[in-house]
């Protein structure tokens, strides 16, 4: 039995597919991880974990007390990382030198073979069908940054910049703020008042039957 410990589950799904013939337990943290050594004990036969899990169970010996407490020996840790995690897996290395990291990249198409590999270094009974694994890992296309695509595209003479004189055009049109103090209200009243006469009598001469 595995312990695979990763919150995104879409990532923990992809990472149990990879090991189709193995049962497997997902859990989303630190504090799962021992809860699910004291329930399963020796059952687990290896402990699947992001960088971030890793430190935290392995921090102030953390495990190596639990697994003292309920006597049982540590089940054997294989770590993976993210690009952007390398400070935090040496350091980790710095402390536990028997510890082994694979990079998680879903982008390629050899990770399920290393992924395989680095668990089965510490668990050589691992239940696996390498070659389905390999056929069926969906590997991801990596998206360009939008603005990046925008850039290229002006560069190369794809996309018109905005003209300059066509926003002078545009800003000459916005309409000038009123002047309070300049306007004659009692005349705008009148011609206001006037049109809407106007328009009485014409309603007046549809309606009028005589």
């Amino acid at each position: 039995m595995i312990l695979l410990v990763e919150e995104d589950k879409t990532v923990g799904k992809k990472l149990c597919d990879v090991l189709n013939q193995e049962r497997i337990i997902t859990v989303g943290s630190a504090q799962q991880v021992l809860e699910a050594l004291v329930h399963h004990k020796s059952s687990l036969k290896v402990i699947v974990a992001n960088a971030r899990a890793v430190r935290a169970i392995t921090s102030n010996d953390l495990i190596m007390r639990l697994c003292k407490k309920i006597r049982i020996e540590i089940p054997p840790i294989v770590g993976f990382y993210r690009k952007g995690q390398e400070q935090l897996v040496k350091k980790i290395i710095e402390n536990r030198h028997e510890l082994k990291f694979v990079k998680y990249d879903d982008k390629d198409a050899s990770f399920p073979s290393k992924y395989v590999r680095a668990i089965m270094d510490q668990y050589p009974d691992l239940r696996v069908d390498l070659n389905k694994t390999i056929t069926g890992w969906p590997v991801s296309e990596e998206k360009q940054d939008i603005e990046d695509v925008r850039s290229w595209l002006s560069k190369e003479g794809f996309v018109k910049k905005p003209s300059t004189n066509a926003k002078d055009k545009k800003e000459k049109k916005d309409p000038k703020p009123i002047d309070d103090k300049n306007v004659d209200y009692k005349k705008l009243y009148f011609e206001v008042k006037g049109k809407y006469d106007e328009l009485l009598k014409y309603i007046h001469e549809l309606t009028d039957t005589e």
